[in-house]
């Protein structure tokens, strides 16, 4: 994981969260990899292709993160065709279809083909998806890691589009998210294709901004790398070790039983793959060939971005209270899982009524999600909620006895 090692580096000295450097540079590494790689798998081809999505609340730093990714993507594919951050999907197709968006690369056989690129970094998912969102996802879906795009207008007639290559890097809210979840935009086959990276952590705060000379000498070499990266071609091999561990992975892997997941776990091999190719092209020798110790760098990736999609989730089910639950248990996760109860009863009072925040509460702790305990605070016994990660810690130090399952009394 080299180039993303060294793209953390180059950007380090501000408050954006790491793991949204992270997903970017494997963004980066996707997006100049474009159709030239490739996993074949007999019946079907794997390109590593991507649409990733940073997700967080208003100054998250998530849109920080995304320009770096740009103003790095534009120092090494300056010639490259970047798409609107609000368009439709007809103004889509006919840019693809002119000229500008045509690139050729020499394949490992010697041969020259032609390929359609079209970049996206965008600033609001919600705007990219307003002029029409159900017939936009409907063609992101469809037009992701296909050979052939037809499409057929009065005005344009038909237009085939050989070899698209669309990536897509995007930030949103995730309200917004939600909503879109709920309203079951995002789901089916989008779903499968579509990786959200949600930062729930409060972003540190650095009053000084800083570059240093090591940053700088890190983010050329994060460009050099990648101007390498530009001209990779051909298949992707596998060491015997690399097939026996992705086979007990896949046939042991957790599909959960999270509905609005499903498409993404069903899919998970698929992405686990784009993710491998990329790492395979993060090393400074750019190999082409699947290591176990790729597929386990790219699984764990993965593995440790779903700590925070249930919040996304759970937050877009049908109950109306269920963003409120999301909003609380985020809140009190952000100070460490335990909170005055009256801290959290004002905390609530913003945005729901009391009859709300006690049935909200009353469901919080009979689900065991949340627990109420008495602890010193400033010399007297005092109530507090805290949540199941943090009631283990209080009870494994002794701090408070054992919790009265399902019920309403203080421990």
């Amino acid at each position: 994981m080299e180039f993303i090692k060294r793209y953390l580096h180059a950007n380090q000295g501000t408050s954006v969260p790491d793991r949204y450097h992270v997903w970017s540079a494997v963004s980066l590494l996707s997006m100049c990899l474009a159709r030239r790689v490739y996993v074949d798998h007999g019946h079907f081809q794997i390109r590593p292709m991507m649409y990733i999505c940073l997700v967080g609340d208003p100054a998250s730093k998530k849109t920080s993160a995304k320009d770096k990714a740009k103003q790095m993507f534009l120092e090494v594919m300056e010639n490259h065709p970047i798409g609107a951050s609000v368009t439709s999907r007809e103004k889509i197709v006919e840019r693809m279809c002119k000229d500008d968006c045509l690139r050729t690369y020499t394949d490992e056989l010697g041969s020259i083909v032609d390929y359609k690129p079209l970049y996206f970094f965008i600033n609001e998912f919600k705007n990219f998806l307003s002029i029409n969102p159900a017939a936009m996802i409907d063609f992101l879906t469809d037009i992701y890691d296909t050979k052939f795009f037809d499409a057929e207008t009065l005005k344009h007639g038909l237009q085939p589009i050989i070899n698209p290559c669309v990536n897509i890097l995007a930030c949103d809210t995730p309200d917004n998210i939600i909503d879109k979840l709920k309203l079951s935009l995002i789901g089916g086959g989008f779903s499968r294709r579509l990786l959200f990276v949600y930062e729930t952590a409060t972003p540190p705060r650095i009053a000084f901004p800083h570059l240093s000379d090591e940053s700088i000498e890190s983010w050329n070499w994060c460009v050099d790398h990648l101007r390498k990266v530009a001209l990779m071609a051909g298949p992707i091999l596998w060491t015997p070790d690399a097939r026996a561990y992705f086979a007990e992975w896949y046939q042991d892997m957790k599909l959960g039983d999270d509905p609005v997941l499903k498409g993404y776990f069903a899919s998970k091999d698929i992405i686990a793959s784009k993710i491998a190719m990329c790492l395979c092209a993060s090393e400074p020798d750019m190999g082409l060939t699947f290591t176990k110790e790729k597929l386990e760098g790219a699984v764990a990736l993965l593995d440790q971005n779903e700590d925070t999609l249930p919040h996304l989730t759970v937050a877009a089910g049908r109950n109306e209270l269920a963003a409120h639950q999301h909003r609380l248990l985020l809140a009190l996760n952000a100070v460490g899982g335990l909170m005055l109860e009256k801290k959290f009863h004002r905390l609530a009072s913003t945005n729901m009524s009391e009859s709300e925040y006690i049935s909200i509460k009353s469901f919080l702790k009979s689900t065991d999600q949340l627990f109420e305990v008495l602890l010193d605070h400033g010399g007297t016994k005092q109530v507090f909620v805290t949540s199941a990660h943090k009631m283990a810690e209080l009870k494994e130090k002794g701090e408070v006895s054992r919790p009265s399952l399902n019920t309403n009394k203080l421990v």
